[in-house]
């Protein structure tokens, strides 16, 4: 049976349960800052000050923050990366954001604090005399041309159709995962009322994504082509004759060279 947070709770000293609580009242600020975010976690992690009422550091994020482990840990790295470059370069520049303090974290694993102090030495050479902080692809750009260790490119945002496909090819895969965990086997009253309901909204959702894509203007199109043939290229009905109606050239390759 998975504890609950009766269960775990720790007896802490009186120092340790005031320090608790300031440490969470950094957090609770609103996340004010990065820095402070990060190293109010990486103490109340490295003091197991999460004891209290958790057996996990996991636990405590996800109960009491409702962080998962990576929001929380990126936060941590970052703030470890801002200690390194304040000691060496005093404070940051303001504004600066946690994915530019994230593209160091690579280097402060691999190679330790005074390392990420020089690198930010070079990334400010190339960029502390503009307005705007440096951004995470510009701090990248200079480890990148010094051969250090950095973070992944940013990947291009998709348009937002896409990311309804991705959402619903992930929620397939749980499906699936689900029923043959399952083996046949029934869940719960609850769990299948949830489900109930799920798949109504699957079922509006379904109609919402045919008419964004016109469905029945496709379906037409598609019932014209079983007699007039489509243009492969332009996705539109030919005439009689075989030719595009858009685009006015006969079908085959030839016709596209």
């Amino acid at each position: 049976m998975a504890a609950t947070l009766t269960d775990v709770r720790h007896e802490l000293p009186t120092t340790d349960r005031e320090r608790l609580v300031e440490l969470e009242a950094v957090v609770d600020r609103g996340l004010r800052t990065f820095v402070e975010v990060g190293l109010a976690l990486a103490t109340i992690r490295d003091e197991h000050l999460y004891r209290a009422t958790h057996s996990s550091f996991k636990a405590y994020l996800r109960e009491r923050w409702n962080f998962d482990q990576p929001f929380a840990y990126n936060r941590i790295y970052a703030a470890q990366v801002a200690v390194a470059i304040s000691a060496e370069h005093g404070s940051l520049p303001a504004g600066i954001s946690l994915e530019a303090m994230r593209a160091l974290v690579p280097l402060l694993n691999r190679d330790g604090p005074d390392a990420v102090a020089r690198a930010w030495g070079q990334v400010m050479e190339r960029h502390g005399a503009r307005p705007r902080p440096p951004s995470r692809e510009q701090v990248r750009a200079v480890l990148v041309a010094q051969g250090l260790p950095t973070c992944a490119p940013e990947r291009a945002r998709l348009p937002e159709t896409g990311q309804i496909g991705i959402s619903l090819e992930r929620a397939m895969v749980r499906v699936a995962r689900v029923r043959a965990k399952l083996d046949g086997k029934l869940l719960a009253p609850p769990a299948r009322q949830r489900l109930t309901e799920w798949a109504t909204l699957a079922r509006v959702l379904a109609e919402e994504l045919d008419a964004l894509a016109d469905g029945r203007r496709v379906a037409a199109r598609l019932a014209a082509a079983e007699a007039d043939g489509f243009c492969e290229r332009h996705g539109h009905v030919r005439d009689g004759a075989g030719r595009c109606r858009w685009c006015g050239r006969m079908d085959g390759p030839a016709s596209f060279q």
